[in-house]
Protein backbone atom coordinates (compact mmCIF):
# COMPACT_ATOMS: atom_id res chain seq x y z
CA UNK A 1 0.00 0.00 0.00
CA UNK A 2 2.99 2.10 0.52
CA UNK A 3 4.43 2.30 -2.95
CA UNK A 4 0.66 2.65 -4.19
CA UNK A 5 0.79 6.09 -2.22
CA UNK A 6 4.01 6.91 -3.31
CA UNK A 7 3.28 6.57 -6.97
CA UNK A 8 0.08 8.25 -6.38
CA UNK A 9 1.88 10.71 -4.76
CA UNK A 10 4.67 10.91 -7.64
CA UNK A 11 1.97 11.27 -10.23
CA UNK A 12 -0.71 13.88 -8.58
CA UNK A 13 1.41 16.32 -6.95
CA UNK A 14 2.98 17.76 -10.29
CA UNK A 15 5.68 15.18 -10.50
CA UNK A 16 6.70 16.21 -6.68
CA UNK A 17 9.33 18.74 -7.92
CA UNK A 18 10.87 16.00 -10.56
CA UNK A 19 11.09 16.68 -14.26
CA UNK A 20 8.71 14.32 -16.68
CA UNK A 21 11.09 11.60 -17.43
CA UNK A 22 12.49 11.09 -13.60
CA UNK A 23 8.99 10.98 -12.36
CA UNK A 24 7.88 8.56 -14.54
CA UNK A 25 11.10 6.47 -14.50
CA UNK A 26 10.65 6.27 -10.89
CA UNK A 27 6.78 5.15 -11.86
CA UNK A 28 7.50 2.01 -13.47
CA UNK A 29 10.22 1.00 -11.24
CA UNK A 30 7.61 1.49 -8.33
CA UNK A 31 5.60 -1.08 -10.44
CA UNK A 32 7.79 -3.62 -10.99
CA UNK A 33 8.70 -3.22 -7.18
CA UNK A 34 4.97 -4.24 -6.81
CA UNK A 35 5.01 -7.23 -9.04
CA UNK A 36 8.08 -8.00 -7.16
CA UNK A 37 6.50 -8.28 -4.22
CA UNK A 38 3.09 -10.21 -5.35
CA UNK A 39 5.75 -12.86 -6.62
CA UNK A 40 7.04 -12.78 -3.53
CA UNK A 41 4.60 -13.28 -1.24
CA UNK A 42 1.39 -13.89 -3.07
CA UNK A 43 2.71 -16.37 -5.61
CA UNK A 44 4.86 -17.71 -2.80
CA UNK A 45 7.69 -17.85 -4.26
CA UNK A 46 10.06 -17.22 -1.04
CA UNK A 47 9.46 -20.66 -0.32
CA UNK A 48 10.26 -22.08 -3.96
CA UNK A 49 13.73 -22.94 -5.15
CA UNK A 50 16.69 -20.17 -5.60
CA UNK A 51 16.90 -20.76 -9.10
CA UNK A 52 12.91 -20.06 -9.43
CA UNK A 53 13.57 -17.02 -7.60
CA UNK A 54 16.66 -15.82 -9.33
CA UNK A 55 15.08 -16.05 -12.73
CA UNK A 56 11.63 -14.39 -11.64
CA UNK A 57 14.16 -11.71 -10.62
CA UNK A 58 15.86 -11.38 -13.59
CA UNK A 59 12.94 -11.27 -15.49
CA UNK A 60 11.42 -8.51 -13.65
CA UNK A 61 14.78 -6.38 -14.12
CA UNK A 62 14.98 -6.82 -17.28
CA UNK A 63 11.69 -6.29 -18.27
CA UNK A 64 11.73 -3.15 -16.28
CA UNK A 65 14.93 -1.65 -17.65
CA UNK A 66 13.58 -2.38 -20.97
CA UNK A 67 10.60 -0.32 -20.49
CA UNK A 68 12.23 2.44 -19.26
CA UNK A 69 15.11 2.51 -22.03
CA UNK A 70 12.80 2.38 -24.41
CA UNK A 71 10.88 5.39 -22.59
CA UNK A 72 13.70 7.13 -22.42
CA UNK A 73 14.89 6.81 -26.12
CA UNK A 74 11.52 7.56 -27.59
Amino acid sequence: MALTALSWSLAGSGHAGLGVEPSTVLIVVLAFVKVLVVGYVFMELHRSVRRLRTVYTCWCATVCAMIVALYLLM
